[in-house]
């Protein structure tokens, strides 16, 4: 989805160029390739099978992830596998070295040219410092804008133990609207539709019904939506000023969305142990 949303708000590819021109594949991979639909501002895909004999250009990102053996058998790769169904004129894999022990391998078994990119034009140094943190080696990344960005918010506050589901849910509730309406009064004039992510675990999903009745009733009303939902629309033009039009923004769990994808995440109920 957000190749699509790129392709056609930052290069400025039309619908029928995407729709007729532009392929994905995506797990699980036996079902083909699929063309894009856009239909009422949201984008969906239909399977085409392997009617697509030849591919002009191919990108597989994370490629790394599909560069894995399989059946224990040396060379015998899902990236392979994949490649062989739908040849192409010229191949581009793109791949986080920092994450993975097996591109040197990789460029190797394909024989390519390797291009590092060394900036991260929408991430902060803090994200960068964090960032390496998870990396499997250490690699000098730099930002070009070289802004520190924003600390992370941590907002803490007291719950009485014997307090019920209920009394849980209004507490949370009224924390989260407070920090939309603290980002809100930051920044005027900024529409909150596509940049702010509410993020949850399992156990406070059922924050959504109360928290999308008090946003209704905001002056400036909010929706929610899932963060599927969300991805798969083609917005508007997100500069423009809609302040007094319904802005909806993102609740769902944690596993469900991207966070680097919103210029506002917040992260309800992360205080506790894992193990719990």
């Amino acid at each position: 989805y957000h190749v699509v949303k790129w392709l056609m708000h930052r290069k400025g590819m039309t619908e029928e160029v995407i729709q007729n021109q532009f392929f994905v594949s995506f797990e699980p991979f036996d079902r083909g390739v699929h063309r894009v639909v856009i239909d009422d501002n949201k984008i969906s895909f239909v399977t085409v099978g392997s009617s697509v004999k030849e591919n002009v250009f191919v990108v597989v990102d994370e490629a790394h992830h599909l560069y894995a053996t399989k059946g224990g058998n040396e060379g015998s790769t899902l990236l392979h596998d994949h490649l062989d169904r739908y040849p192409s004129k010229e191949l581009v894999l793109l791949s986080d070295i920092s994450q993975s022990i097996l591109t040197t391998e990789m460029d190797d078994d394909f024989n390519v040219f390797v291009i590092p990119l060394n900036e991260v034009v929408r991430c902060s140094v803090r994200i960068m410092l964090a960032a390496r943190m998870f990396a499997s080696g250490n690699y000098d990344v730099t930002s070009p804008h070289n802004q520190q960005g924003l600390p992370l918010g941590v907002v803490v506050f007291g719950l009485d133990l014997a307090a019920t589901m209920a009394e849980r849910n209004t507490l949370y509730v009224n924390k989260i609207v407070n920090e939309i309406i603290r980002i809100r009064n930051k920044f005027p004039g900024l529409s909150l539709t596509g940049r702010v992510a509410i993020l949850v675990d399992e156990t406070f999903i059922d924050l959504k019904e109360e928290l999308n009745r008090v946003l209704s009733k905001l002056e400036q009303p909010i929706s929610l939506e899932s963060a599927h939902d969300a991805t798969s629309t083609l917005s508007a033009d997100l500069s423009s000023d809609n302040r007094h039009s319904e802005q909806s923004i993102v609740f769902d769990q944690i596993n469900n969305a991207d966070g680097l994808e919103f210029l506002f995440v917040i992260a309800v109920g992360f205080d506790r142990p894992v193990s719990e």
